[in-house]
């Protein structure tokens, strides 16, 4: 399958593109398929985030951007991850262990918080806050992270479940929360426009109001 072929009938959404690249071998690659997942599945994207996977971070940054600009020429708005992980090195929780959290803590804010909440300079506590964090207790919480698979489990709740993410959200982009919400039966999501990873923080008032509306209508409250 071609690149204008997979692209063609991209439409209003976010893709994940995940690309595994050999050392050195960036300029050859091609796309030739396609995967989707869940709820995407019936969907068509114009916004794509190419991550490639190396241990080379200089070659995998060169994959990134002879992609992005493959994906630009067929008329999708597409970004490399290389813009928002700000490092030379490869980006491990080794790497954080190595270099401490000042080193990740400007990238870590571009996905946690939407554009216009950076812009506004509200930003300085949670910086903080991220830096004067114990590595060992971010680092535990990453590796805890990645090896969790709670699948089987969330497809067994019963109970009445809300989900709100941001659409501006880089760390779990509400895709990805659509994707477990699909997963439970009458499960409610709602989505905020504009906020990134912590919604509760950027809009509080209309985080509020999902969450008392979501209390009443299930008489929790």
């Amino acid at each position: 399958m071609t690149l204008p072929t997979l692209l063609r009938p991209l439409r209003p959404a976010l893709a994940l593109l995940i690309t595994a690249t050999l050392i050195g071998c960036a300029q050859q690659a091609k796309v030739t398929g396609s995967w989707q997942q869940g709820a995407s599945r019936d969907q068509s994207f114009n916004r794509v985030l190419v991550v490639g996977v190396s241990p080379n971070a200089s070659g995998r940054c060169d994959f990134e951007s002879f992609m992005t600009n493959q994906i630009r020429a067929v008329g999708a708005d597409a970004k490399s991850s290389c813009m928002y992980m700000k490092t030379t090195e490869p980006l491990t929780v080794e790497a954080i262990e190595a270099a401490g959290l000042d080193s990740i803590a400007d990238s870590v804010m571009e996905r946690w918080f939407g554009e216009e909440f950076r812009a506004s300079g509200n930003v300085a506590k949670w910086h903080r806050m991220l830096i004067e964090t114990s590595v060992e207790g971010y680092v535990g919480c990453c590796r805890a992270i990645a090896g969790a698979d709670l699948a089987n489990t969330t497809c067994e709740l019963r109970l009445p479940v809300l989900g709100i993410a941001g659409s501006s959200d880089l760390s779990t982009p509400p895709d990805l929360v659509a994707n477990t919400i699909v997963m439970i039966p009458r499960a409610r999501l709602e989505v905020v426009a504009g906020a990134g990873h912590l919604p509760c923080v950027e809009q509080p008032e209309k985080f509020a109001r999902f969450v008392l509306e979501f209390l009443e209508t299930t008489k929790y409250v």
